[in-house]
């Protein structure tokens, strides 16, 4: 299934494109691969990407579980179509195309679970005490770092966005209505860092993602 130019809207094959200096294609597959809770997803890497949630739905349409990683995104997205700025190379840009027959009233209760898992990742493997305003942020002494945005295909599942910053970005901030920070605030830490305990957190499986 020639998934890689349709789905990046003109961006290389998922075998050649590099995501910033940390993760490329067979970077990620050896970690899907390593990750129990991975099986049956598929790898793809993109240096850059208009939304990656816009990739994990198109792989839903073609009935396909993914791990979507982006080093930069040109459209990214968060709740309500508004902007999730995310040009930075360094932060996460993560999506998800999880396959299931999706409960829509529930989608708030799944997003605020995947916030929860997230923050108790980052507490267990780097001693991060991040607060959970739901539905969907994740803060950092009182500021914004991370976002989660669900998108439901009744019929296919559940694009899953996950947008992490991990570093400064002294510009972030004019974009934005709530304040906003990073990772950076407490700990020096790379998408090697966080994805490996990143992915196994959010790929539990539990009754609402039902295959």
């Amino acid at each position: 299934m020639p998934l890689g130019k349709t789905l990046a809207s003109g961006s290389p094959e998922p075998d050649s494109s590099p995501v910033g200096e940390s993760f490329s294609q067979k970077e990620l597959e050896r970690l899907l691969a390593e990750l129990p809770a991975a099986r049956g997803f598929r790898a793809i890497s993109l240096e850059m990407v208009g939304s990656s949630c816009d990739v994990a739905r198109e792989c839903l349409i073609h009935r396909c579980a993914a791990v979507i990683l982006a080093g930069r995104q040109s459209a990214g997205r968060g709740r309500h179509g508004r902007n999730w700025v995310s040009d930075r190379l360094g932060n996460l840009y993560l999506s998800l195309a999880w396959p299931c027959r999706p409960e829509l009233s529930r989608l708030g209760e799944w997003s605020l679970a995947l916030a929860e898992r997230i923050a108790a990742a980052l507490h267990r493997h780097f001693d991060l005490s991040l607060a959970v305003k739901p539905p969907n942020d994740l803060l950092l002494d009182g500021k914004k770092v991370a976002g989660i945005l669900l998108e439901a295909i009744p019929w296919a599942g559940v694009a899953v966005g996950v947008g992490i910053n991990l570093v400064e970005d002294p510009n972030l901030q004019s974009h934005c209505a709530q304040p906003v920070g990073s990772l950076a605030q407490r700990r020096s830490l790379s998408l090697r860092d966080v994805l490996p305990p990143l992915l196994t957190a959010l790929l539990q499986r539990d009754e609402r993602w039902k295959s």
